[in-house]
């Protein structure tokens, strides 16, 4: 369930994200107005009353404040900041000029009561967040009780006037548990990383002298969590189901000693010193730095790894075990004398054909890119015997990218390649909460580039029949999905996000 409050919209507290339901109005109490005392409670309805009385409020939780009227040119903002209906003490408020929260420019901590004030407030629009707590109990929760910015109500103080904006933080997840060695003691000052594996979120910390470490900032669902030693290179990683209100126990993560690998590369210009790209199987990989005489040493983790240089050239795989020693053998870079000639073609598009193309062997390494001409002729040159992938990007107007497969020989000088386009379609999506809400600021990627659905949840993509259209939101609060576009034809499409 999701509430819509004033521009804001709401998360309902059993998704993990979001919060329970506001203060009704968020009204607070009436300028020059004086409140009751009460005990607590998990909500509260506060009844419109004329100025100069007492609102009618139930349950029974009022807080003991008055605010002042401010005077001159400006105004004041204040409100109260609860957790689960229940007051917040020491919580921090920020304040920023909207649209754009950079620098905080009021700063305000919760009483007892949960109440702050944010006194002389010149008139403009300003975003309220207050910011998660140390222990990351809750999340980064903007006015309007929302974890995401682009929902945000936004404030307009009047000069000599009290503006009012009650937030409900959104409550947060957490993981803990114990990082231990191969001799089973704890290990401590291990960096461990918790990533949520539907979102954007993420959150980390450094075990304790007792191995222990606990991440909070997270939200509710599968989470990644990943132990890497102090030497960066030795890693050990677990998944657990974080559910709300409980403090999820990882099993134990054990961190076994780090393997050495070894090897060389002849004839590798490694131009930009960044050194060759030793892969890991299912893993991150590393790159490893050569010596004048293209020699490299480095520790790894336990697992398989090659050398892969580019232009179709890799090693074979090679395990290392933990604690061991494993030589990756020499492996030579091979020249490129062949230069592939290639040419689009493109129906779709009424004019220039200029535009580019990217060419990658194998093992995904770039091999050479190119400019295509307004005639759509481009050349890319230093390519070695072996198999690649041509790729169009930055098509023309109204075609979609296209890629293709070339093969070299070995021994020719001169390959022919020919890349059609296809017609670019209109997908115009519109993208809502499970409640039916528009939400605004999901970015979505495709053939046209970047872009992010507006106030009303709309965006328009150009792609391709079997490209994909993917959306992630950068705030973490939604899971991240996509969808490919199977008919040759511009489509109207409505996306239901999950939490």
């Amino acid at each position: 369930m999701r509430t819509r409050v004033g521009r804001a919209t709401v998360a309902a507290a059993s998704t993990g994200f979001a919060a329970a339901a506001l203060v009704a109005g968020c009204s607070g109490v009436a300028p020059g107005a004086s409140a009751g005392t009460g005990s607590p409670t998990s909500a509260a309805t506060v009844t419109a009353a004329p100025a100069g009385a007492v609102p009618t409020t139930t349950p029974t939780f009022t807080p003991t404040f008055t605010p002042k009227r401010s005077s001159g040119s400006r105004g004041t903002v204040t409100g109260i900041v609860t957790r689960d209906g229940k007051p917040l003490r020491g919580a921090k408020v920020e304040m920023y000029v909207s649209p754009h929260p950079w620098d905080a420019v009021k700063t305000a901590t919760t009483d007892a009561d949960g109440r702050y004030e944010l006194d002389l407030v010149r008139p403009k629009d300003y975003v309220l967040v207050v910011k998660q707590d140390a222990k990351g109990t809750w999340f980064d929760t903007w006015a309007g009780s929302t974890v995401r910015l682009p929902e945000s109500d936004v404030l307009h103080p009047a000069a000599g006037e009290v503006s009012t904006a009650d937030i409900e933080v959104a409550p947060a997840e957490r993981v803990t548990g114990v990082v231990v060695g191969t001799d089973g003691k704890p290990l401590a000052g291990v960096d461990v990383h918790a990533d949520a594996e539907h979102s954007q979120l993420g959150a980390h910390d450094r075990t304790d002298e007792d191995g222990r470490y606990t991440i909070g900032t997270l939200p509710t669902g599968r989470v990644t969590v990943t132990a890497t030693a102090k030497d960066g290179v030795v890693t050990a990683a677990a998944s657990v189901e974080v559910v709300h209100g409980a403090v999820a126990e990882v099993t134990r993560l054990e961190l076994g000693p780090a393997g050495h690998l070894t090897g060389t590369v002849v004839g590798y210009d490694d131009e930009d010193g960044t050194g060759v790209r030793i892969e890991q199987k299912g893993g991150p990989g590393v790159r490893a730095e050569l010596d004048g005489h293209g020699r490299f040493s480095l520790d790894a983790a336990q697992g398989s790894y090659r050398v892969v240089l580019g232009n179709g050239v890799a090693s074979a795989w090679v395990h290392l075990a933990a604690g061991g020693t494993a030589s990756l053998g020499t492996t030579k870079a091979v020249a490129g004398h062949t230069t592939l000639h290639g040419r689009i073609s493109a129906a779709c598009a009424s004019g220039s054909l200029e535009s580019a193309v990217y060419v990658t062997d194998r093992y995904d390494q770039p091999s050479g890119d190119a400019v295509v001409h307004k005639d759509g002729t481009w050349s890319v040159s230093g390519v070695a015997a072996g198999d690649y992938t041509v790729a169009s990007v930055e098509a023309p107007a109204g075609c979609a990218g296209g890629s293709t497969d070339v093969h070299v020989p070995t021994g020719t000088s001169r390959t022919i390649v020919r890349l059609s386009l296809d017609k670019a379609y209109a997908v115009r999506g519109h993208v809502v909460s499970q409640d039916g809400s528009p939400v605004v600021g999901i970015v979505v990627g495709c053939l046209s580039g970047e872009t992010e659905t507006d106030a009303d949840g709309d965006f328009t993509c150009h792609v391709g029949v079997g490209d994909e259209i993917g959306m992630y939101d950068p705030y973490g609060f939604y899971r991240s999905t996509s969808f490919t576009l199977d008919h040759a034809s511009d489509e109207t499409r409505k996306v239901v996000l999950d939490r």
